[in-house]
């Protein structure tokens, strides 16, 4: 099971306990917050602010995580970027690019 997987490696990463604590509730939120189709969903509150709030973290604690989860493996960057109004392409958020 995924959940499972997340916490193997969670545990082999060879952390301090609070952050392999932080670390799979980073992971459940992410779980909760996402689509049927493992899409993190920001209207379901999967943004670094929401995250941070209610884990209790900062978000650079937040952007850490993240990066520890891709460079892991367990994320995926589906679009690469920032916000619809700052990616190149989009003529300041007046195109919706998907």
């Amino acid at each position: 099971m995924w959940s499972e997987a997340v916490q193997y490696l969670v545990e082999a990463a060879g952390r301090r306990a609070d952050w392999m604590r932080n670390a799979l509730r980073f992971a459940w939120q992410l779980m909760r917050r996402s689509t049927w189709a493992m899409l993190t969903a920001p209207k379901k509150g999967a943004t670094w602010q929401h995250l941070a709030a209610d884990l209790g973290l900062s978000e650079r604690t937040v952007a850490n995580l993240y990066a520890w989860f891709i460079k892991a493996g367990l994320l995926a960057r589906a679009v690469p970027g920032t916000t619809v109004r700052y990616r190149k392409g989009t003529r300041h958020g007046l195109d919706d690019d998907g």
